[in-house]
């Protein structure tokens, strides 16, 4: 119920007030929608205010901005909608409005937002190949992807450079030198609508390892006991040869070196001992080579 008067306030005059006139409040504010994406989906998410008097909100949904909108949602206590429907690629309109269910007060639509659907998350695990010490990247195919980016740079913070672009799942960076940390973050790629593009990997990383010591070969020494023998690998500051005497038994290490020759001088004859060898880095222990296959001969 409402009156008025007028007043002059120079003089003092208060005027009498009006007749007493009344009205129903026959429509509600309607609520603040926004849109986002979530980054491990990348579906759409819905979030809006709370509507004083509101007991109940629903969001009308369209994939134009003119078009027919349906009702994608109703509900009477969430404030959060994770339109988990929505198609990668595809851009969504959204409008929402309040209700109060008892006295039948509904409010207007709000504005029109939209938001694309984006390509989910790739999720990376990072290896490497045993022989050659490089670091491999695996990753999980995207449903709705035509290609995907790797991006690579020798600081977390980058300056990231594009490293490779395919329609693969795995890459070895075969380029990678040895002892070198790298980081990687991989993306999705929609190519008939870039705004539907992933978000970037969670950044993963690996130093590149030395590769396995290649060419190991077993003779004998002139005093008759075990010689091994292997080839230089680049970036290796020395070498750790493993000794047991049965093929999957437990190693130990037996000797350690920069040459790339050893002479177990201590085997007893006619014992058969198994030996592997890997290649060390002092500057980057985690850049270790992995270990080599066994190798047997008795000891003379």
């Amino acid at each position: 119920y409402y009156k008025v008067r007028a007043l002059n306030t120079v003089d003092g005059t208060v005027g009498e007030f009006s007749p007493v006139l009344s009205g129903s409040c026959s429509a509600m504010a309607y609520p603040a929608l926004e849109v986002s994406n979530i980054t491990f989906t990348g579906k759409i998410r819905l979030d809006w205010n709370t509507v004083e008097g509101a007991d109940r909100y629903e969001i009308y949904m369209s994939t134009a901005e003119d078009g027919e909108y349906t009702k994608l949602y109703s509900t009477g206590v969430g404030r959060l909608l994770k339109h988990t429907s929505a198609k990668p690629g595809t851009t969504y309109y959204y409008k929402i409005r309040a209700l109060n269910t008892e006295n039948g007060t509904v409010g207007e639509f709000s504005p029109v937002v939209s938001r694309t659907c984006d390509l989910a998350q790739p999720v990376v695990e990072i290896s490497n190949v045993e022989k050659t010490g490089k670091n491999r990247l695996t990753w999980g195919k995207i449903t709705g992807a035509d290609r995907y980016v790797v991006y690579m740079s020798t600081s977390k913070e980058g300056p990231y450079t594009k490293l490779f672009t395919g329609t693969g799942t795995v890459l070895t960076h075969t380029s990678a030198k040895a002892e070198q940390r790298y980081y990687y973050e991989v993306q999705a790629i929609y190519d008939a609508n870039p705004e539907a593009n992933s978000a970037n990997s969670v950044t993963t990383t690996r130093a590149c390892d030395l590769p396995i010591p290649a060419g190991i070969t077993i003779g004998k020494s002139a005093a008759g006991k075990n010689l091994l023998t292997w080839n230089t690998v680049a970036g290796a500051d020395e070498y750790a040869v493993y000794v047991s005497t049965t093929e999957n038994g437990e190693y130990q290490m037996l000797y350690r070196t920069t040459g790339t020759t050893m002479t177990h001088t201590k085997g007893e004859v006619g014992v058969t001992y198994y030996y592997k060898v890997r290649a060390l880095s002092k500057d980057n222990t985690s850049a270790h080579s992995a270990y080599s296959a066994a190798y047997v001969r008795t000891s003379g």
